[in-house]
């Protein structure tokens, strides 16, 4: 299609967003749980809290999906950790405040979005419960995810894994004096330099290398301007895929801007569908996208075998003189074992080839039968299991949050009581208790990394692991081994028992992979490396210490 007429499709699909609504795959099943007919919640007293309590009150105003409404905010967050309804807040002010989500709109325990507003009521960039200062915020219900983390471990993980995700913190909500339970205070996605972090795009900049970013765009429910794709879905081909704008957005971008993007996306996809990898200007796909981005998204999202993944929620950005990157993650109430359709209570195979709802886009698929991008998925997860995907790490972040919510849950859970009962699309076995809950959680994780790790950590045909020696000079402070097939190399330090901090860093000083340990021999990954010169620094309380390393 050409580059005019698709921006003309753009506009079509922005007016069409207003008039009609997609409903979501499996939204009919939605309401049919004893929850949602439920016309009685019983009265919670909140006395006092461990965690920061957000008090709103709309003058008897009713919070709607649109229009907003202009209402005020209390958050109580004392730094002593103890928190009562009638304290001094630590800030109060206006917002205007409306209901949000897509199918959870037709849960008991509604999700809300809101601007914090100054006196006059124009956005107020402020801050509260220790996140950095803004104006658009979101309270998460997680109303159907029973732990009420499954966002907050998904959102760690990916700033862990060192992209910006939204910064989450638990809290207790009352609106106009009544418990509304345990909600999720996380940050709306947007760019700005606390949040999306790229170069601001003006409506006239229109020059080569302004032209250039920063952008954000995303797949999701068809209801915001975009343009169509000249490929299909994997499931359906004949279906072309969506994309839409989220900045600059439709209704402010240019069409310089629109044809800019537009083109940059096609040449990747032009690349990526050829069976060469190369588009008519012999570009591989991976000059357009940052791989590692690619690989990681799909380590989060398969990890985590989340229904949503790869079709809703899926954001992309590209900054200026940038490649795209598949981030930030968003959406993942139904991951972790949350959803009873599209198998997801399995531990097993990729989620990417359920083909649920709106179908995926063709591009894993096709990176998947690319053998850079295979090995760089390999080598990531190998990476991210000895530190954030480490079953102890990941269950060190769930008890820790478990434990937050040890009193709060048990209100939570009173004002909804909904333990053994359905709430769509939890699976089957329900859990009867909190502790249930987490344990399931727990045991599915440690199931999911096993598969995972037969598909992607090395097999005993491509061994890992060597013997290290004493070395004859005992004063030395380490010694490196690098085993036969270049895939491992072996830190020996035999005079440093103390905790040593172990860095692996390129020629350019860029820290590349790092860990902590009291062992005198120490496995560095090194079958990730590109060939070529790298440095590993060792620092103990008293010493740093220097040593190169040659990946041939």
């Amino acid at each position: 299609m050409p580059y005019l007429n698709r921006f003309l499709w753009l506009i079509l699909c922005g007016i069409a967003a207003s008039t009609q609504t997609i409903p979501h795959a499996f939204a009919a099943r939605h309401p049919i749980n004893a929850q949602n007919t439920q016309t009685y919640l019983p009265f919670v007293p909140l006395d006092s809290s461990n965690l920061p309590i957000v008090i709103i009150n709309t003058h008897r105003q009713k919070i709607v999906d649109e229009p907003d409404i202009i209402a005020q905010i209390k958050v109580i967050d004392n730094d002593n950790g103890v928190n009562y309804p009638t304290d001094k807040p630590a800030y109060e002010g206006n917002i205007a405040i409306e209901v949000r989500g897509y199918s959870s709109q037709s849960f008991r325990k509604k999700s809300y979005g809101f601007t914090t507003l100054d006196a006059q009521n124009t956005p107020l960039d402020t801050t509260f419960m220790g996140l950095p200062p803004e104006n658009d915020w979101i309270l998460h219900a997680s109303y159907a995810d029973k732990t009420l983390l499954r966002n907050a471990l998904s959102m760690h993980i990916a700033q862990q894994m060192g992209y910006y995700a939204s910064r989450t913190r638990h809290c207790e909500v009352l609106i106009n004096g009544k418990y509304q339970g345990v909600y999720v205070l996380m940050e709306k996605i947007k760019r700005g330099k606390n949040r999306v972090n790229i170069a601001k795009i003006k409506p006239n900049s229109v020059q080569a290398n302004d032209l250039t970013g920063g952008y954000i765009f995303k797949l999701d429910h068809r209801d915001e301007g975009g343009w169509n794709s000249d490929y299909g879905v994997v499931s359906a081909p004949q279906t072309p895929l969506h994309f839409q704008f989220v900045y600059p957005k439709y209704h402010n971008i240019n069409i310089n801007q629109a044809m800019y993007l537009q083109a940059y996306v096609d040449s990747f996809e032009h690349a990526l569908a050829s069976p060469t990898f190369k588009n008519n200007a012999q570009k591989r796909y991976n000059d357009y996208i940052d791989l590692q981005s690619f690989a990681d998204y799909f380590i989060v999202s398969e990890l985590s075998r989340n229904l949503d993944a790869y079709r809703i929620s899926t954001y992309f950005t590209k900054d200026k003189n940038q490649k795209i990157k598949a981030a930030p993650v968003w959406d993942y109430d139904l991951a972790w074992r949350n959803g009873d359709f599209c198998d997801a209570v399995s531990t097993k195979g990729w989620i990417y080839y359920e083909f649920c709802g709106h179908g995926n886009p063709f591009w894993w698929d096709k990176m998947l039968a690319d053998t850079l991008f295979t090995q760089t998925l390999q080598c990531r997860w190998q990476q991210l299991r000895t530190g954030v995907l480490h079953l102890d790490s990941l269950y060190k972040f769930i008890d820790q949050n478990a434990s937050l919510l040890a009193l709060a849950q048990q209100r939570n859970f009173k004002k909804y009581p909904i333990w053994g009962r359905y709430v769509w699309p939890n699976p089957m076995p329900l859990a009867n208790s909190y502790e249930q809950e987490i344990s399931y959680l727990k045991e599915w994780i440690a199931a999911r990394l096993t598969w995972i790790d037969t598909q992607l950590l090395p097999t005993n045909d491509n061994p890992q692991t060597m013997v290290a020696h004493k070395p004859k000079n005992t004063n030395q402070q380490f010694v490196l081994y690098t085993n036969p097939q270049n895939t491992q190399t072996n830190l020996y330090c035999p005079n440093t028992p103390m905790l040593k901090n172990i860095k692996l860093l390129n020629t350019q000083g860029r820290l590349i992979w790092q860990t902590q340990s009291t062992e005198k021999n120490i496995i560095i990954p090194t079958q990730c490396l590109p060939i070529g010169l790298y440095w590993i620094q060792l620092s103990t309380p008293n010493d740093v210490f220097f040593t190169k390393l040659v990946k041939k």
